[in-house]
């Protein structure tokens, strides 16, 4: 019974290896037929998409290109931009590329069943893709909230992930802003995000840039495994638009939920550290908070604290 299975088994790779010998070259039956026998894959799977997948290469892309594979690869972040993604669509920013005087703003929406990426591909010893937003004191051409990264209305189920961001202007709000009015499925993750070197600091205004900002009625929001440096407001401010719980110490459910900052690395930030602002049962555990306070001088500040909440859990920070 044994041998027949077997005997099955190498009729039926036969009959497929004959059905492909008729519609591919040569070349690429070997590379499958190798690929079978030894277990492994070739191909390249960077993010667990659904959808379509873009690339863009700043050195050796072109934006004539379709940026669907990686050698037809886009080359500035303008169709990034200009595209409207459909659900379970990833863009794809090769590492090692450095893209100067520009910003992330996509349009679309994922889904429930389809999340949209935006990450990085290619060689894992080579650093992350680096994008370095300077507004030279000009707001021509930007996101309306003068953010490096920009998510706004009806924009849900986007994870946006491995870049490392530089803003060098005055003008510069926030680095990573968020911004719905039912926010969902959004996450950032594994990004480096940097304020300059910190020189961009100009008034006494603690509105100015901080580094992750997310607000709306949240029903799902992960901030995780993020550095961020040099941010002259707060590092991260998540506020849920709803307070967690009225005077009496009622819950709203429809304060912002499942809220989790997890494993994040802030380094002189002027204000806040982690502030959590009109959340139900929000989770903030694993960070560190280096020297915050650093340059507000007429507001009390605090290294990581929920206002407003209801049954927040902060611990191992």
């Amino acid at each position: 019974m044994l041998k027949k299975k077997l005997l099955q088994g190498i009729w039926a790779w036969v009959l497929v290896f004959v059905m492909l010998s008729q519609m591919l070259p040569a070349e690429e039956i070997h590379v499958l037929a190798a690929e079978i026998i030894s277990g492994t894959s070739t191909s390249h799977s960077y993010v667990d998409n659904t959808g379509k997948t873009y690339y863009i290469d700043a050195d050796y892309g072109n934006d004539e290109n379709s940026g669907l594979t990686e050698e037809e690869a886009w080359a500035s972040l303008k169709h990034l931009n200009n595209t409207t993604f459909e659900p379970g669509d990833a863009i794809l920013l090769k590492r090692g590329c450095t893209w100067t005087d520009t910003f992330i703003y996509p349009k679309g929406s994922g889904d429930e069943k389809n999340q949209n990426y935006i990450s990085c591909y290619g060689d894992k010893d080579q650093p992350l893709p680096v994008i370095v937003t300077s507004y030279n004191d000009s707001d021509e051409n930007l996101p309306p909230v003068n953010a490096s990264v920009y998510l706004g209305k009806d924009q849900n189920y986007w994870t946006i992930e491995n870049l490392d961001i530089t803003v060098t202007s005055n003008n510069a709000k926030s680095i990573v802003r968020i911004q719905n009015n039912s926010l969902v499925g959004v996450e950032i993750k594994n990004c480096v995000l940097k304020g300059g070197d910190g020189n961009n600091w100009f008034s006494n205004n603690r509105d100015q840039l901080s580094g992750i900002l997310v607000t709306g009625y949240i029903k799902g929001v992960l901030l995780e495994n993020n550095e961020i440096y040099h941010c002259k407001a707060t590092g991260i401010n998540v506020d849920g638009s709803v307070a967690g719980c009225n005077y009496k110490g009622e819950r709203y459910e429809s304060s912002g939920k499942n809220v989790v900052i997890r494993n994040n690395y802030l380094e002189n930030i002027g204000g806040n550290g982690i502030l959590v602002n009109n959340c139900l049962e929000p989770l903030v555990e694993y960070n560190v908070v280096n020297r915050s306070h650093s340059y507000v001088q007429n507001a009390a500040c605090a290294g990581l604290w929920p206002f407003a909440c209801y049954g927040a859990l902060f611990q191992y920070n």
